[in-house]
């Protein structure tokens, strides 16, 4: 019984580090206001590292993304003249930036990715969220959970597209 007990609060603890819900309170200060997700098709980079952790981000917007996207490079985000070269229908792009810190306390260096809005038609790049990301791996989740709650506290929001 003891183990038993043990066990679920292991499972407790780790669901509550989880970033499975995790999203950012400052959305309204990094996601453009003119950025519609369920009007436009977002651009999204491809996620640093492994090409699973790409498809792993994929799979994730897939099942909680409303809105259109398509996974690119960021060679492609770049190239205005190219497949998405239309700014009216590739206006916005979310671009990954990968930071290390160096953690005092055990030693280790931090895999910290920071997304960002990158708006095309004016080569504007927005700010990144100003909440420590400590996800890793999983960094993707809380960002898109961010702009998906903000999107649909926005004015004048459509109902959700559905995605081909």
């Amino acid at each position: 019984m003891k183990n038993f007990a043990c066990s679920i609060l292991l499972f407790i603890s780790f669901s509550a580090c989880s970033p499975g819900n995790r999203s950012f309170s400052d959305g309204s200060k990094w996601i453009p206001a003119e950025f519609d997700m369920n009007r436009e098709t977002l651009l999204v980079e491809k996620f640093p590292g492994k090409d699973r952790l790409t498809q792993d981000m994929d799979e994730f917007l897939a099942k909680h993304y409303p809105g259109k996207y398509v996974i690119v490079s960021k060679e492609e985000i770049a190239d205005k003249s190219g497949k998405y070269g239309d700014l009216t229908l590739y206006r916005f792009a979310f671009q990954w930036k990968v930071t290390s810190r160096y953690n005092f306390s055990n030693g280790f260096t931090d895999y910290d990715p920071d997304g960002k809005f990158y708006d095309r038609s004016t080569d504007k790049l927005y700010p990144t969220t100003k909440r420590i990301n400590n996800y890793g791996n999983r960094s993707y989740i809380p960002f898109f959970n961010t702009i998906v709650n903000q999107s649909s506290k926005s004015p004048g929001s459509s109902l959700p597209v559905t995605r081909n």
